[in-house]
């Protein structure tokens, strides 16, 4: 048994080969099979623990729904500076006391118009006062000379038409529909109304005040013959200023101003035809040699002045207000605050 046990022994280390003879033995337990990892190593294609996915969005971002949120906010936002805007311009409140204001237009319209036609030949002058025939200016003569029709019906009915239809019908016209196109009151249009109508009465007594008063003769009856019923006409002796030209620019520019400070988009257009209607109505006076271009100009200055100014009369005025005022260099004082 013993011999049978040493060649077993003999022949297995026999089929080992040489490598197992010549590798010392060695206590340590044999190592795995190379195939086989450590168990604490990861495996290559495995990413470290810490390392996220690169579809994976970071830890701190919101979430999609979450970034919509300033959106919304900045929205909101707008919301207070459309409720704050600031509304269309108004223009300035006119103040009228309408019966007032009525009752002096109905009476200067009776004196101007008994002053023209009524008491023409009690008041108007029977003969040259200022201006005359041996006094007109080189000026007067050869402008209006030069700019005088050979037919001089057709420019006094072309005048009168500009005057006395062409512009009341575009300035009360144009005011009537600027007020109730822009949303304003019926009163407010009476006011409107009221107010040109008054500069226009005032623009009308300080003509025939001053016509009455000058007695300056007019271009056709100065070039008349001797025997021409002109001379002898109660208007012979009124040119001075026109009474038509100063008619028409009161009408347009006062028309024209009461737009402007109520702040009616039409007043531009307004403006315009004042001019142009006034400076027509100015020309046909010259065409039809009733006046002097000096009467012609002095009308429309006069008109103008009176037309601008005469509604702001009736303007609302801001109250004075006394307010402290601190200066610079550290005293104070008193400022007055307000509209005149």
């Amino acid at each position: 048994m013993k011999r049978l046990g040493l060649t077993l022994l003999v022949c297995g280390l026999a089929a080992a080969g040489p490598a197992a003879a010549e590798q010392p033995p060695s206590s340590t337990p044999p190592s795995p099979p190379p195939s086989a990892a450590p168990p604490e190593a990861a495996p290559p294609e495995a990413e470290p623990p810490e390392a996220a996915p690169p579809d994976a969005a970071p830890p701190d971002a919101a979430p999609p729904e979450a970034a919509i949120e300033p959106v919304e906010a900045t929205a909101l936002a707008i919301e207070p500076v459309a409720a704050t805007r600031a509304p269309a311009r108004r223009g300035a409140d006119l103040v009228v006391n309408r019966p007032l204001t009525g009752a002096f237009i109905v009476g200067g319209a009776l004196v101007w118009a008994g002053s023209d036609r009524v008491f023409q030949d009690t008041l108007a002058p029977k003969d040259c006062r200022i201006f005359c025939e041996s006094e007109v200016n080189p000026f007067d003569r050869e402008l209006g000379a030069a700019l005088t029709w050979d037919d001089d019906e057709l420019p006094q009915i072309l005048s009168d038409a500009a005057a006395y239809v062409a512009i009341p019908v575009v300035g009360f016209g144009g005011l009537a529909y600027a007020a109730l196109s822009e949303g304003r009151s019926k009163g407010e249009l009476l006011d409107d109304v009221l107010v040109v109508a008054e500069t226009t009465v005032v623009v009308g007594l300080i003509n025939r005040a001053t016509a009455l008063s000058f007695g300056r003769t007019r271009p056709r009856t100065r070039n008349a013959p001797i025997d021409d019923p002109v001379r002898d006409s109660r208007q012979a002796h009124e040119s001075f200023f026109s009474g038509h030209t100063s008619a028409a620019f009161s009408v347009g520019v006062a028309a024209a101003q009461v737009a402007s400070l109520r702040g009616y988009r039409i007043a531009p257009w307004l403006w315009g035809s004042a001019f142009v209607f006034g400076a027509t109505t100015g020309y046909m006076r010259l065409a039809g040699a009733d006046h002097y271009p000096t009467d012609v100009l002095v009308g429309a200055t006069v008109a103008t002045v009176v037309g601008v100014l005469w509604p702001r009369l009736h303007v609302r005025k801001a109250p004075v207000r006394v307010e402290p005022l601190a200066l610079a260099d550290g005293g104070g004082g008193l400022r007055l605050r307000g509209a005149w």
